[in-house]
């Protein structure tokens, strides 16, 4: 226990005694989400926050008189300014400082610290203990890592829990001292992967220990870019692991949850995929670990906390993940999504755009990119001459993605390769062929702008990507009701024409505006899809273009899927002497093996067409008068019982399958109206007078509950 003393202090210069007092009565460690509760009395654990409940008292001023109470934790203060309350004693709490283990830790709570307040006794204005943390044997198991696969391979760890408690611009920092890795009140570990295409692969979220589960939330849009306001609501998974420990897991990919409120789960049990969802910039998962509703640091003590602890982020070799080339400049969006590559190119003069993702990058780390020709000689262009040192200022970022203008002047024909070194090792290579001429279609979703937001279109116009998992989604719509569109862009950067063989959307959907036949080299068209609103319920179902694209199996961009691209595949699964993952990787997930086998089969038997696919989806709602149903709508809207939204969500996707249930059936089957209710012949009238109204007010409440 820590041991809690008060420190006398002598006034500072003799004073008249006043009928005025502030005083510091208790300081204690307290459950930071329940203020005004009983303080937990429990020591804080290596790496737990620290959270503190301060009682104060004062007699003699008023509601209107302000005080200062400065909390001190080993010279770290925060101080909290407000008026005083109109009763004595209250309640202040403030957390925000980590347990750092083997430290006696000095706390000290004062209020009126700076003396501004004449009163009758000065001795009793502050409140002082120390304590030590305490080692986590009361965590009753070690935990594994959140993400399937394998660290620096199939995953980074790029965020860490801000320990500085303050709330201010560039007062943030990890365990280390380090700003670039975490960002102001961040209270959890960041499992990431490098893009999207990563996550549509579909990435294990595994309970980290064994335990209860508490929550389990999914419905939610999973594929945000960056943070948002207001905050989207997100998809997570709370395990509560007995002691006050628990595990949190947020940012899953929609519809991937596969554990219920309730539900026992084992370490290492899959409870979901990695995704987007919440308040996210990229594909991660947020972990966060928390006691007695206290964020902890695990990784301050690593070893007490993991049974096979990750590296730290930074500080160890850079590590090399991906590298690509484009004819097409990767925006953002197109980084963090995958790029559109394109490494079949004619015998003539070429702009080309490589691309390399990076991690463990630290100040004073350098890269450079040499081309290599077919014979093997140095492509030497000024600008790759020399190794570009990363900035000081970067403080050791977790991940790069940089690109840069690859000019290529009348490039003899062959097998060309572009090579990335960090600090002068090779970390990564791609081939690309000159003297190919094939098409490479892009599908963007056209985001229509105006005003001041047109310069940014180019930034804002989202990559589509080959299989992408997170449908795009038309909405909620009355039956009946105005169609809604969306309009897509298909680009050719190619070399040669693009041939639009078929378009084809899925029931429920229709084809508006129709592609052209061919799409010319560096040229875009669109297309335009309209949603059904003739009847009712989910519309879903995949987009497919299908079209003369080059196959991600033709690896020798010959332009046919044939015997050369089994060898090819061969040799990279053997790992020949020279073979690269080039050689056989084909859906890029960084191993050759049979995933990659079972696509070239499927290529191989549509010869030279290729098909490119994405989804859709939309809710059409049914007119509310007249049925049981709409009865029992009417009953949750005019909110005759307090709906919960678990039950809802469970309701809605009770096998988590991605096709939710019709909102007015759900309605009724959660809150339907007694026998009574459906006779009364108000209630009918009711219903039939403003039917729009409280359909539309239904979809909205709906939405907020989904």
């Amino acid at each position: 226990m820590p041991v809690r003393r008060r420190l006398q202090f002598e006034s500072l210069e003799s004073r008249q005694l006043l009928a005025v007092d502030l005083s510091v009565v208790d300081v204690q460690f307290v459950d930071p989400t329940d203020w005004f509760g009983s303080a937990t009395g429990v020591t804080p654990v290596e790496g737990q926050k620290i959270a503190l409940r301060a009682e104060v008292a004062h007699s003699g001023l008023t509601t209107s008189d302000p005080y200062t109470l400065r909390f001190d934790i080993d010279g770290v203060m925060i101080d909290v300014q407000e008026n005083l309350p109109g009763f004595s004693p209250f309640f202040v709490v403030r957390d925000g400082w980590v347990a750092r283990p083997d430290v006696l830790h000095t706390i000290t709570v004062t209020v009126d610290p700076d003396d501004t307040t004449a009163e009758m006794n000065e001795g009793n204005n502050s409140f002082s203990f120390q304590f030590t943390p305490e080692v986590p044997t009361s965590l009753p198991q070690k935990f594994i890592n959140p993400l399937a696969g394998v660290e620096n391979v199939d995953w980074i760890v790029n965020g860490y829990v801000d320990v500085d408690p303050e709330f201010c611009f560039d007062c943030d920092e990890d365990f280390r001292g380090n700003a670039s890795i975490t960002r102001d009140f961040h209270n959890g570990i960041d499992f990431a992967l490098i893009n999207f295409a990563q996550a549509d692969e579909g990435v294990d979220v595994l309970a980290a220990a064994d335990g209860t589960v508490t929550l389990a939330q999914d419905g939610n849009f999973d594929r945000w870019a960056s943070f948002q306001f207001p905050i989207p609501d997100g998809n997570r998974v709370f395990i509560d692991h007995g002691n006050g420990w628990v595990s949190q897991y947020y940012h899953l990919q929609r519809d991937s949850v596969t554990v219920n409120v309730g539900d026992p789960v084992t370490a290492g049990q899959v409870i979901g995929k990695v995704g987007s969802s919440g308040n996210s910039a990229g594909p991660h998962v947020h972990f966060e670990v928390q006691r007695h509703n206290s964020p902890v640091e695990p990784f301050i003590s690593p070893e007490d906390y993991f049974t096979d602890p990750a590296k730290y982020a930074y500080g160890n070799d850079p590590v090399f993940h991906d590298l690509g080339i484009t004819t097409a400049f990767p925006y953002f969006r197109d980084v963090i999504e995958l790029p559109s590559d394109n490494d079949a190119l004619p015998a003539q003069s070429v702009s080309l755009f490589p691309w390399v993702v990076l991690s463990a990058i630290e100040p004073g780390d350098a890269w450079e990119l040499k081309v290599y020709r077919p014979d093997g000689s140095e492509y030497v262009q000024p600008a790759f001459a020399e190794p570009i040192e990363f900035a000081a200022d970067i403080e050791g970022s977790w991940q790069w993605n940089r690109w840069w203008n690859l000019f290529l002047e009348n490039p003899e024909a062959g097998n060309w390769r572009a090579e990335v070194f960090v600090n002068g090792t090779p970390v990564g290579s791609e081939t690309f062929v000159v003297g190919q001429t094939l098409p490479e279609l892009r599908v963007i979703e056209d985001v229509q702008m105006t005003g001041d937001d047109a310069g940014t279109i180019q930034f804002d116009e989202p990559l589509i990507i080959d299989g992408r998992r997170t449908p795009i989604d038309f909405g909620m719509v009355s039956e009946n009701g105005t169609a809604p569109t969306k309009q897509f862009i298909v680009e050719n950067h190619g070399f040669v024409d693009l041939e639009i063989i078929s378009v084809q959307v899925p029931t429920g959907f229709s084809l508006t505006e129709p592609l052209n036949a061919t799409i010319a080299p560096d040229g875009r068209d669109t297309f335009t899809i309209s949603l059904d609103t003739s009847t009712s319920g989910q519309k879903l179902g995949t987009v497919r273009i299908v079209s003369n694209d080059r196959a991600a199996s033709d690896l020798d961009a010959d332009g046919d899927v044939d015997g050369t691209n089994f060898l090819q595949w061969q040799r990279g699964a053997e790992m020949t002497s020279g073979a690269t993952l080039a050689d056989g990787d084909i859906n890029g997930d960084g191993v050759v093996d049979g995933d990659d086998l079972s696509v070239l089969l499927d290529q191989y038997a549509t010869a030279t067409e290729t098909v490119f696919e994405f989804h859709l989806e939309a809710e059409v709602t049914p007119p509310l008068a007249g049925s049981s149903a709409s009865a029992g709508a009417l009953a949750f809207w005019l909110g005759n019982t307090e709906p919960d939204r678990g039950e809802l969500v469970q309701l809605a996707r009770p096998t988590h399958s991605p096709v939710s249930r019709d909102p007015l059936q759900l309605a009724n089957e959660l809150l339907p109206l007694p026998a009574a209710a459906t006779t009364d012949p108000s209630l009918s009238a009711g219903l039939s007078e403003d039917q729009t109204s409280l359909d539309i007010a239904l979809g909205e409440l709906f939405d907020a509950f989904s």
